[in-house]
């Protein structure tokens, strides 16, 4: 599934959502949520988020929702250039709102060390460089 923009940037699921594809934004940075939303990602699944320097205002693609489950295939793709130390939040749930892992992360080949972090307590994903 490819979501356009719309005005705002922001998608809205009013239940739950089950990738088992692929979840994409196009054109500008995108937020998927809602105050309700459950998603659901499987084995085959692949969230392509984006993210850029902090600098340049919004700077990332994000998931809000209440209960995110991660399965299946992470994507960044960095825009522009992107310096050491950044971090972005890019899931964010209640607490303990977030289980599992991804099964694969697939980072930039920029020189950058990249890592995903994820806090099960807090509800949170974030990337980092």
């Amino acid at each position: 599934m490819t979501h356009g923009s719309n005005a705002g940037g922001a998608d809205i699921i009013g239940t739950s959502l089950t990738n088992n594809g692929t979840i994409q934004f196009a054109d500008q940075l995108h937020t998927l949520s809602g105050p309700a939303m459950t998603y659901f990602q499987g084995a085959q699944g692949n969230l392509v988020m984006r993210v850029k320097a902090h600098g340049s205002g919004v700077a990332n693609d994000s998931l809000f929702g209440f209960y995110v489950e991660m399965g299946g295939t992470l994507t960044i793709n960095a825009q522009g250039t992107i310096p050491a130390g950044e971090t972005w939040t890019i899931i964010s749930t209640g607490l303990f709102g977030l289980a599992e892992a991804f099964a694969t992360q697939n980072f930039p080949n920029d020189g950058n060390n990249w890592q995903g972090v994820a806090d099960f307590v807090a509800g949170t994903y974030s990337v980092k460089t």
